[in-house]
């Protein structure tokens, strides 16, 4: 399938690129949606391999798709003609909000209107972020794929409290000593090359990444999905499962689905999910649409 390289332009001055796949046939058959907006997660970008099943699985159907970058794909990015750097490593918490609102943007102004937007992994974590904020009205709906939970008071609570205060420490001295853009390896909460003062921003007391301090603020409909795997393993996801369940017995609006035996990416279980995506869209054609 032909991808065209798209791009947009921040309100705050930066250039994210993506990549765009139309629909393949005349007819969409995807039900109540005219485009899947895709988010990448911790360090990726727009051309890793994560999204393009499901992508052309959509384009099959006559539905289209943009993947998306936000400044913090890959580890480490110069900003282009300056000295500025980003990436994961250096990325702010509210740094998502005018990522996300430029592709928003630019997909209304080619005539999208019922827009799904799809974030997996910290892609998950900025899209609960971006929408518990703005509630944007042009989302039809969201899916967050398996974001992990990242707060601090979990943190300092768990079997892991003394190697996540001993990073977490190390970024402060960093920062004491003039050098927050100072960078270490970490695997906690997740496995990257973290900056420290970005990472104090992102993981201390004030939880600016706790995806369920925002959750039932969102207004639209949202499919929440999670690995077995991943949750009986990976220390940022403990328990995420059964919060998504406890959110979704007060929230109507919310449905999670556990994927059995998947890992972070569903190795093997892509249909699984391919077809818990279409039959919860399905569910949505009772609701009415949100509205501005």
């Amino acid at each position: 399938m032909k991808v065209e390289l798209v791009k947009v332009k921040t309100e705050d001055g930066f250039v994210l690129n993506g990549a765009f796949l139309e629909g393949q046939q005349p007819k969409n058959e995807v039900p109540g949606v005219d485009i899947f907006m895709m988010m990448h997660g911790n360090g990726g970008n727009f051309y890793q391999d994560f999204y393009v099943e499901f992508a052309e699985n959509f384009a099959r159907m006559g539905c289209p798709s943009v993947r998306c970058n936000n400044r913090g794909h890959d580890v480490i990015n110069k900003v282009v003609d300056t000295f500025d750097f980003r990436g994961v490593a250096y990325e702010l918490p509210h740094e998502c909000i005018p990522d996300y609102r430029a592709w928003i943007d630019w997909l209304a102004a080619q005539g999208f209107k019922s827009i799904v937007l799809w974030g997996h992994s910290r892609g998950a974590v900025k899209t609960v972020y971006y929408q518990g904020h703005e509630n944007d009205f042009r989302l039809r709906a969201c899916i967050v794929g398996s974001p992990p939970w990242l707060s601090y008071s979990r943190f300092i609570k768990s079997k892991r409290a003394d190697d996540f205060l001993e990073k977490y420490r190390l970024a402060q001295k960093l920062v004491a000593e003039g050098n927050p853009n100072g960078t270490f390896w970490t695997d906690l909460p997740t496995y990257y090359v973290a900056g420290a003062a970005c990472y104090l921003e992102k993981y201390g007391p004030d939880e600016k990444l706790n995806i369920f301090r925002y959750l039932d603020k969102i207004k639209c409909p949202v499919l929440a999905l999670t690995g077995t795997e991943e949750v009986a393993h990976r220390f940022a996801f403990d328990d995420l499962d059964k919060e998504f369940d406890k959110f979704a017995r007060r929230m109507p609006s919310l449905r999670h689905v556990s994927i059995p035996g998947a890992d972070h990416f569903y190795t093997g279980q892509k249909e699984f999910v391919f077809n818990a995506v279409l039959d919860w869209l399905k569910s949505l054609q009772k609701a009415p649409a949100p509205v501005a």
